[in-house]
């Protein structure tokens, strides 16, 4: 009865919850839910979950009020890169797969009551930075169909790498060492040969 008053979730919801996992619903009775488990992608498993787990642990519910939601992105790209080109591939490449529907959200959105009233429309992705150890990371920001999630994420990922590749001066950046030698003056500097190996 409370779950059904409260309306945390419906039928055919995205949800989350707490140490069993995400799945979509599609059953609801006196004493279990049942969801189709999603690990990104469906896996044709089912999760029958007791009702009264459900009145005790949090609940992540991915498209009550709207199923789409708010996804990235992250490439890491070298500090010799050339940083606002980069830039600029990143979010050309996210905005070819999911611009258009991001335009046509926000023109819904803007004369449309919203769950979060006060939250900034975005009709484009959105470009975040960071610093890392091996690179600059750039992150694209962008609304998704919580339903499409990964083969979206797949789409955007694939037009970065085809972009970066035609360029000379970006580079993607990934762990690894660099050592530089400086001789100093005066110092006697013995070669290294497969004999010392062996000794």
């Amino acid at each position: 009865i409370n779950i059904i008053l409260t309306r945390p979730f419906k039928i055919s919801d995205r949800i989350s919850i707490k140490d069993i996992g995400m799945g979509d619903v599609y059953k609801i009775d006196t004493m279990h839910i049942y969801l189709r488990e999603v690990v990104l992608e469906p896996t044709g498993r089912n999760l029958i979950i007791p009702n009264a787990y459900i009145l005790t642990n949090a609940i992540t519910n991915y498209t009550k009020g709207s199923q789409y939601v708010w996804d990235n992105v992250r490439v890491a790209i070298t500090y010799e890169s050339n940083i606002e080109k980069a830039k600029k591939l990143v979010f050309e490449a996210c905005d070819e797969v999911v611009g258009t529907t991001m335009r046509r959200l926000a023109e819904i959105w803007k004369n449309k009551p919203r769950m979060f009233a006060k939250s900034k429309i975005f009709d484009k992705p959105v470009i975040r930075m960071n610093f890392l150890e091996r690179g600059v990371e750039i992150k694209v920001r962008y609304l998704v169909d919580a339903y499409e999630w990964a083969g979206i994420k797949t789409k955007i990922i694939n037009k970065i790498i085809e972009k970066i590749d035609k360029e000379e001066d970006v580079e993607i950046a990934y762990p690894h060492m660099e050592i530089i030698y400086k001789n100093k003056e005066g110092m006697h500097l013995k070669k290294y040969d497969e004999d010392d190996a062996d000794n």
